[in-house]
């Protein structure tokens, strides 16, 4: 588990410095209640919306600690882009995202949305900057339930 999010950070291992860096940025998710994938992205400078959130002086401190245990474990930029692109998919099936798919096949018949989207689910790592609609997340999803089975 730690190594996971070690490499979805750009690092190679996680010691007792990179897992309380990773520990720092999902409690600065969970009060931000800031996008999982899309944090990911914004670290690795593939997210192609605008967020204001990643600029707000916290997190940018937390950036800085990042930055600065990478430069001391003298990990090379390309490196470290590469690990995070390869633990990082950009596009992910969002409920609302499918939701529509498949109101589009079964309620109207086309299959075009469909088709679309697969299409970029079957390779989610590879980043495109006109597919930012495949990274927004709903406006609103309070209240939305999904069940496990269904």
């Amino acid at each position: 588990w730690w190594k996971l999010y070690a490499n979805k950070l750009g690092f190679l291992e996680a010691d007792t410095e990179v897992k309380s860096l990773i520990q720092e940025l999902l409690t600065w998710m969970q009060k931000n209640k800031a996008d999982y994938t899309n944090t990911f992205l914004f670290l690795n400078q593939r997210l192609s919306l605008p967020h204001q959130q990643y600029y707000a002086p916290d997190f940018e401190k937390w950036m800085q600690q990042r930055e600065k245990l990478l430069h001391q474990r003298k990990l090379n930029k390309h490196v470290v882009n590469e690990l995070m692109n390869a633990n990082n998919p950009c596009y992910v099936p969002r409920n609302h995202l499918v939701e529509k798919v498949l109101d589009a096949a079964c309620l109207e018949n086309n299959f075009e949305e469909m088709t679309r989207f697969l299409s970029v689910l079957a390779t989610p790592y590879n980043f495109n900057e006109n597919l930012s609609a495949y990274q927004e997340v709903p406006k609103n999803d309070e209240g939305y339930k999904t069940y496990c089975g269904t």
